[in-house]
């Protein structure tokens, strides 16, 4: 007797792909294209162009314990920033060894304006490390200490430091004649006030050093 053979059935398991995983994977294009334009992923949270991207940028840095491995590998080679206040953290001692480097200290003083959100840094350190806060942790101390930061408050700048701005602003505007009321320095154009007032009082080192740098001793008066 014949015994029939039954077909075969063919089982095909259906891949399936949701909508929240095509919208991540449109999302991390779109972060892409930000990061070839902008050179970084640090996503404004209200970015007028796309204010969507902003607010999923922050949603994986708040939710980074629920994506998977693969995700989180895939924004890591894109150099995607899950720390941002510690990046920018890092961002500003950059700034503050580079000044160390030029100056010789760290005492950024406040009275300069192309320095004063450095020097508000400074002071934002010296009030944590005060009060004792978690954000300034003693990896970072030790950092600043490296770098020999002034851990107390800085109330004066030395004579050093604004003859290095009066070079700066000679090499921009051509001479040493700062405006008695700059308002872009107004410490540096009362420093010159004081030189050209105390010029005998000045040591011959630094009478050479201004001398040599073109400084106008006697300024003329205008004609009304």
């Amino acid at each position: 007797m014949a015994v029939k053979k039954r077909k075969q059935k063919s089982y095909y398991k259906k891949v399936t792909v949701s909508r929240f995983d095509l919208n991540w994977e449109a999302k991390l294009s779109e972060l892409k294209l930000f990061s070839k334009r902008f050179g970084h992923c640090n996503v404004p949270q209200y970015w007028p162009e796309n204010k969507s991207l902003g607010c999923w940028v922050i949603h994986q840095r708040a939710y980074k314990y629920r994506i998977s491995p693969k995700r989180i590998e895939k924004l890591d080679k894109l150099g995607f920033i899950w720390d941002l206040p510690d990046y920018w953290w890092e961002c500003k001692y950059k700034e503050l060894a580079e000044f160390k480097k030029n100056f010789g200290h760290c005492n950024v003083p406040k009275g300069t304006v192309g320095y004063l959100p450095l020097a508000d840094w400074c002071v934002k350190q010296r009030k944590d490390f005060k009060n004792k806060e978690k954000r300034l942790n003693n990896q970072k101390i030790e950092m600043l200490n490296k770098l020999g930061f002034n851990w107390g408050t800085i109330t004066r700048v030395s004579w050093e430091y604004r003859y290095k701005e009066l070079k700066e602003f000679k090499k921009q505007y051509g001479h040493c004649r700062v405006p008695q009321r700059w308002k872009e320095n107004p410490a540096l154009a009362n420093w010159v006030s004081i030189q050209r007032r105390d010029k005998n009082k000045l040591s011959p080192e630094r009478f050479t050093l201004l001398d040599e740098l073109g400084f106008m001793w006697v300024i003329k008066k205008r004609r009304k």
